[in-house]
């Protein structure tokens, strides 16, 4: 990100200190998420890691985790593609959009 001029913006918003993970799987996903962040953003643009807390539920502790940027994003039509394996939106379809900072909660 630093040699694109990437602003990369780091928030924990939550009381806890500590949670148990696979940390290779943890790593994996959130270096692939902060990866494609990056190659998707725009010189100069922002990319977020941001961690929260949410109502706790069956006893457990909850956290949010999430990537946010202000890269081109993806089409609505391919949102229901979102998780199929090795699946990525044709070029000619995102060239075109404006970066947004809309998700949803």
């Amino acid at each position: 990100m630093d040699n694109r001029d990437i602003n990369f913006v780091f928030q924990m918003n939550t009381h806890i200190d500590c949670i148990r993970v696979d940390r290779l799987r943890y790593n994996q996903i959130f270096f692939n998420l902060l990866s494609n962040a990056a190659k998707f953003t725009p010189r100069g643009g922002i990319v977020e890691f941001l961690f929260e807390s949410i109502p706790p539920k069956d006893d457990k502790v909850g956290i949010r985790f999430r990537v946010r940027d202000n890269g081109i994003g993806m089409s609505p039509e391919f949102l229901p593609h979102l998780y199929d394996p090795f699946s990525q939106e044709p070029r000619w379809e995102t060239r075109s959009r404006e970066p947004v900072w809309d998700y949803p909660s």
